[in-house]
């Protein structure tokens, strides 16, 4: 699995016009607000977030590309487990296993086998 992916779709998820702070994201992903702090550090460093000094983070436009593709790619993933009939139980647990092993085109092939529509993402917004 692909931590820098969690992070990205999770702050998109989390987004507030003041920015996420870190311990929401820690909350979200269950894991240390050490680890967290050392995550963004990386995010920053590559331009995917912005940080302040009141420990928020936002996202560039950079990041929110790839956030917001993942939010979409996670959020189809759910959406198909329902059609095949997951319990609502398993749904985010697999759907978070799924969005980093099927590409892409893959997702996008299931769509149109489907014929599933474009859901609109959580409302834009840069940091």
């Amino acid at each position: 699995m692909n931590a820098k992916e969690d992070y990205l779709r999770v702050i998109y998820e989390l987004h507030e016009e003041a920015g996420v702070r870190s311990v929401e994201i820690a909350n979200e992903l269950r894991i240390s607000k050490a680890s967290v702090s050392e995550m963004l550090r990386k995010l920053a460093k590559e331009k995917l977030v912005k940080m302040n000094n009141y420990s928020r983070v936002k996202l560039t436009k950079k990041g929110e590309k790839i956030a917001e593709q993942l939010y979409r790619k996670h959020d189809f993933i759910k959406e198909f487990l329902t059609l095949i009939g997951h319990e609502d139980e398993e749904i985010a647990e697999h759907a978070h296993v799924l969005e980093h092993a099927l590409h892409d085109s893959s997702v996008d092939k299931l769509k149109a086998f489907f014929k599933m529509p474009e859901k609109k993402a959580a409302p834009s917004y840069v940091g």
